[in-house]
């Protein structure tokens, strides 16, 4: 597949990083609110990938049209402009634009007559086939799965490997049948909540390759609080099982130096652009807020992806190496004019989160969204996860990447 480089993003795969974007929009009442994908589908409207059609209306059980399947993959990666080349997506299309950025980063293909089928309801294989396309759009390594659906036979030659590298992401899943097998249901028309749930995963999929993407070293678990063993009778009282026992607090004192911070990037990305003066404000901001600035430079590796800023929704001219003011499809985020401003506001938007204390003396307020976050609700990296990003793993993933980084 001829690949393209994404000029802007989440996140991502973000997401940020592909994909990722600050700060989550709070559940409202609306039709999302208790469907079996509520979490995916909210994922992709709250990062404006997916829009919805009035107050509280996003109609999850509408099918979805192969078109707008594109455009919503268009979104997600922000795509670079394409070539027009369908007969029936005329130029006039409000689709159009997406779709065929989506066509010449190879992602979405039409039909043999030069056709898209713009309107042609889009089939659950077609969807895994798109999804496949895309993560080899991000040169994320592809591994397939045995499919062991009971309707495999109907799961034509032209999609099965898509099928069985989406199962093998746990992108793709099937519906149980009363006998306890899986169906995949190949030709079964998809809604628009399981067309977010795909796109929701494809991120998440982006996102676990960039922080596994280090010498091939896993990502470790989640620590899961003790276990405390009842006592035999009587019972003696037992202290409370604190839940962030062993979880690294984002306050604190760096441990690793801004030239190593600085090599362990090149030894990725060469071309690091300021990388030495970005390392060194990391260390000296955070000294002066009590944040850990090497592990906030950790989470920056992976919001840039290496600092390359290849699919980041920011460009390296913004100085903005943490995402911030990113919330939505379109927007490019918060632009600083110096190194030293954007790691400023990183540092602060991290010490809004982790403390309620007020910024040092003489330092001035450059995080434009530090009155957005209530102070103090996570005050170690592990809280991030579904806080800073919309990834359950997202605070594991910055602290893999910290612990290669102080090796």
């Amino acid at each position: 597949m001829k690949r393209k480089k994404v000029g802007l993003l989440g996140c991502l795969l973000a997401t940020s990083s592909l994909f990722y974007f600050t700060e989550i929009s709070a559940s409202a009442s609306d039709d999302i609110t208790g469907i079996t994908l509520e979490t995916e589908m909210r994922s992709v409207v709250d990062r404006g990938i997916m829009q919805g059609y009035g107050e509280g209306n996003y109609k999850p059980f509408t099918e979805v049209t192969r078109g707008q399947f594109a455009a919503l993959l268009a979104r997600a990666l922000k795509l670079p402009e394409g070539t027009p080349k369908f007969s029936d997506v005329p130029q006039t299309s409000e689709l159009a634009d997406e779709i065929y950025s989506a066509s010449s980063a190879g992602i979405v293909k039409g039909y043999d007559n030069s056709n898209f089928g713009i309107n042609d309801k889009i089939t659950r294989d077609q969807m895994a086939q798109m999804i496949d396309n895309a993560l080899e759009y991000l040169d994320v390594k592809r591994t397939e799965a045995p499919l062991d659906f009971s309707d495999e036979s109907k799961i034509g030659q032209t999609f099965k490997r898509a099928v069985a590298r989406t199962v093998y992401d746990e992108i793709v899943r099937g519906y149980k049948t009363e006998s306890g097998t899986y169906e995949f249901k190949p030709k079964k028309t998809a809604t628009r909540a399981e067309a977010a749930a795909f796109i929701s995963r494809m991120i998440h999929t982006h996102e676990d390759f960039i922080a596994q993407g280090l010498d091939n070293q896993p990502v470790p678990p989640a620590e899961e609080p003790p276990v405390v063993e009842p006592a035999p009778e009587p019972e003696p009282e037992l202290p409370p099982v604190d839940p962030h026992e062993g979880h690294l607090g984002i306050m604190g004192t760096s441990e690793v130096s801004a030239a190593k911070m600085a090599a362990f990037v090149k030894a990725k990305n060469p071309n690091a652009q300021d990388i030495d003066e970005i390392a060194a404000a990391f260390i000296d901001v955070g000294k002066i807020y009590g944040v850990r600035g090497d592990v906030a430079f950790a989470q920056s590796i992976l919001e840039t992806g290496w600092f390359k800023f290849e699919g980041s929704a920011v460009t390296p001219d913004q100085h903005n190496y943490g995402g911030l003011g990113v919330t939505s499809n379109g927007v490019k985020g918060n632009e600083f004019t110096t190194v030293r401003e954007g790691v400023t506001a990183q540092i602060q938007h991290l010490m809004a989160y982790a403390s309620t204390n007020d910024i040092p003396q003489g330092e001035k307020l450059v995080d434009q969204r530090f009155k957005w976050v209530k102070r103090g609700k996570a005050p170690h990296w592990e809280d991030l996860s579904m806080t800073w990003a919309m990834n359950p793993n997202y605070g594991t993933h910055i602290l893999s990447i910290y612990e290669q980084m102080k090796k």
